[in-house]
């Protein structure tokens, strides 16, 4: 990151496995090779990669994407898995018919921060969205420490 740019962290969310109906535990058996990512920039080797590497397995990536909001409306339909943040899969999943589950991979999580030009540091107005920022992303923590664990994939 730039160091002339200031950061606040906002939300670490852990990730979850999202499929749809057919491809979830108790439909079909699926590979774990058979997803769609998000990529931001377009590289084709991520965290779940590293970590199938490591246990000597690998995927067959059916598609990038810019953002990971977009590989939910694309997994809906199909029989293909992908890994998103729990809390995006579990408020999106009802919608889109897509089922969640916890990744059959020890994955990392991340965190996802607020970025912005020291110039806008003081300004009421830019000060104002990050407090609320801050708000709605201790809401969501408050709500995940909450809610039941998404179930495990057998």
């Amino acid at each position: 990151m730039n160091r002339s740019l200031r950061a606040s962290d906002t939300l670490r969310p852990k990730p979850s496995a999202s499929a749809a109906p057919s491809s979830a535990p108790g439909g079909p058996p699926r590979k774990p090779k058979d997803t769609r990512r998000p990529s931001p920039h377009g590289g084709r080797v991520g965290v779940v990669d590293r970590a199938l590497a490591a246990q000597q397995l690998e995927r067959d990536v059916h598609g990038t994407l810019p953002h990971f909001l977009m590989a939910p409306h694309l997994l809906s339909g199909t029989d293909l898995v992908g890994v998103l943040a729990g809390e995006v899969a579990r408020d999106i999943a009802p919608a889109l018919k897509l089922v969640v589950a916890r990744p059959p991979l020890a994955l990392p999580g991340f965190t996802l921060s607020a970025v912005w030009h020291p110039r806008l540091t003081d300004d009421p107005a830019h000060a104002w969205l990050r407090e609320q920022l801050a708000e709605a992303a201790a809401e969501q923590q408050a709500s995940r420490r909450a809610s039941p664990p998404a179930r495990t994939a057998r």
